[in-house]
């Protein structure tokens, strides 16, 4: 399984915590836009190390674990897989992330912003 931050997002990590936003609620929105905008998310210190781990490229759960353990030391690195497994799952279901079975179904899943996709208005 490939994880990747969606090209859409900002992250910031405050260290004690972690703040994740959808880039649109700063950019262009359309009057005719029925989107519902991600929003954005305060995550805890532990979330904002498992987030700061991916990237704009995908990368397997198992790079991810390797990454996030070097700050866990004392813990398992399957515990962290596990963990990060569910992590990112919610954060793909709140919209902040893609995953998928390979790198280009990951790639594929992510939105990226075109004036093409809006069409000649």
């Amino acid at each position: 399984m490939f994880f990747k931050q969606k090209s859409n997002i900002i992250f910031r990590n405050y260290e004690s915590f972690g703040y994740v936003t959808d880039n649109r609620n700063f950019g262009y929105k359309r009057t005719d836009d029925n989107k519902n905008n991600i929003g954005d998310k305060i995550l805890s210190e532990s979330g904002a190390v498992f987030f700061s781990a991916l990237g704009r490229k995908p990368q397997t759960l198992d790079d991810l674990a390797k990454k996030i353990n070097k700050q866990f030391t004392d813990v398992d690195i399957e515990i962290i897989k596990n963990d990060a497994r569910d992590f990112y799952f919610m954060l793909e279901q709140d919209g902040f992330i893609v995953s998928g079975e390979t790198i280009q179904e990951c790639e594929k899943r992510d939105t990226k912003f075109s004036y093409k996709i809006l069409g000649n208005h």
